[in-house]
Order: structure tokens, then sequence, then C-alpha cells
């Protein structure tokens, strides 16, 4: 996997380094098109809360998680560490009211280290509604969208593989529903309906409904988390899988010389797009 430094100064997007969103236009405007979520721990620590770049404020509350032991540097740059053992980031809202419907893209980039159960990177599944990404025990990548269990499992060669980085994303179109690993579209299904309004918040690096919450959570490192309320293009997915960092990149901007995280404001607001159902 490519992580592409700012071509710029040539380091990595953080905080530190002047990459919060209020610094300037985006190089990559098209990929902030109808975002209803976009979580960053690369961007940097941010303490017990996972700030929502999208302008949405639906800020992640880091669960059973220790801020001083969980935002984890790595070569990758600034992750979070979830050890499967209760350990999720709780996001206020369900896909359905963050404006899902049948139209979807789900994606992140993330690391497993071991696949002893099942690894939920995100869900907000709560029988008979909601949506889930999974890796199973044998490696096989499911993502499932109900109330009907319309489903995708793909079990061949480009299955992530314990120990390597890797970028999932399971899109919705209306009609299809596809699972892409590391840029590349892997499967597809029929949809057909949309996804059903579940009584469970979403949580990243856990099933929605914290059933058998013990054994079945995420295991490994996230980096990046994004909801998108349209189908991205196979061409935005792989320069995601390329680029993690894609929508922080900017046309223009001056550094900032301090290491603290900034006071947020988010880039673009969308004000003409706010509707019921939505946290702001």
């Amino acid at each position: 996997m490519i992580w592409l430094p700012d071509t710029v100064t040539g380091v990595r997007p953080s905080y530190a380094n002047g990459f919060a969103p209020r610094n300037g236009p985006p190089a990559n405007p098209g990929l902030w098109q109808q975002v209803r979520g976009l979580w960053a721990p690369s961007l940097g620590p941010t303490g017990l809360v996972l700030r929502d770049q999208s302008g949405w404020h639906n800020h992640g509350t880091l669960t059973n998680m220790d801020p001083a032991t969980d935002w984890v540097m790595t070569e990758k740059g600034w992750t979070l560490k979830l050890d499967a053992n209760l350990d999720r980031i709780a996001l206020p809202l369900s896909a359905y009211n963050l404006g899902i419907r049948r139209h979807a893209t789900f994606a992140a980039t993330c690391f497993v280290d071991n696949l002893d159960a099942a690894r939920h990177l995100i869900s907000d599944y709560s029988d008979p509604n909601g949506f889930t990404i999974r890796i199973d025990p044998d490696g096989a990548v499911i993502f499932y969208v109900y109330p009907n269990n319309h489903r995708i499992t793909y079990n061949g060669g480009l299955k992530p593989s314990i120990g390597e980085w890797f970028h999932i994303a399971g899109v919705m179109d209306g009609a299809s529903m596809y699972l892409y690993l590391n840029g590349r579209n892997v499967a597809t299904a029929g949809l057909g309906e949309d996804i059903g309004s579940s009584v469970s918040p979403i949580a990243i690096g856990q099933r929605g409904d914290l059933f058998n919450e013990a054994s079945r959570g995420w295991s490994g490192n996230i980096a990046n988390v994004l909801i998108d309320s349209r189908p991205l293009a196979p061409s935005e997915i792989q320069q995601l899988y390329t680029d993690p960092n894609a929508m922080f990149r900017l046309q223009s901007r001056v550094p900032v010389s301090t290491g603290a995280a900034p006071s947020f404001v988010p880039y673009p607001y969308p004000s003409h797009e706010l509707t019921g159902g939505m946290a702001i």
C-alpha cells in the first residue's frame, strides 16, 4: 500500500502539520460530495473523542479504551488500536439516520492482528435491520445489508491477511452492492431495497447491537473511516486506497507550527443539506 506525503511539505497529513480542513480548499473536492461521516485517527490524537470531519458533528466516543495507550503511532501514521475485548468507537446515529437508504459507501483503512473470532469493522446491525462489514476467522470478508440479508461473502485470493494494512469498501448503488479490497471490486450482489432503520447506532470496531461483544470486536488498528450517501466511483475508491488521506489534501495552506490540534472548523460545511435526523 502507498501512503503519499504531501506534495508541498513532504510530510503526512496531521493536525500538527497543518492539515485541518479549515486551512484551505481541498485538492479533491469531488470526494466530499454527500459525505455523511469522516473519522480520521490519522490526523492525530484527540483524546476520548474521535472527531467527525464531515461537518455533521457526529463525533465518536472511545468506549472501553484508554487514550494514553490506544492512540498509536505506526509506520502508517496515527491510528486507533482496538483489542477486541469490548473496545469500540461509539457513534451517535445509525446509518439510516445519517440519511443512508439504497445508495452508500462504507470505507476504511485498517489492519487486523488476529482472527480468533469474527471481527466487526463497522456496523449498526440490530436484528432485523442495519449493515455490517466484518472479517470471519477463515479470512472471508462479509458485507451485508438488512432487513433481507443482502450479502456479499468474499473468500478469494485478495482477502486481507493478518498483519497487513488494507483498504475495504462496501458500496450500494440502488440495484446492487459491491465489495472492494485494496481498490479492486472483488464481488457483487443484488440489492433492490433500502437499508433498514436500525435501533442501534453505528459502532466502529464492533457489531452495532453489541451482541457477544467480548469476542466479536475488531482486533487491530484503524486509520480512517468514511460513510457517504452515494456510491463512490471505482476511480474514487482506488484513489482512497492509494492515498487514504486524499480528502485532506489541500490546494494551498500555511502549515501551523504547533503540535496541538487546532479548533475544529469543518470543511466543507454542508449547511445546504441540513435535514431532520442529522446531529449538528
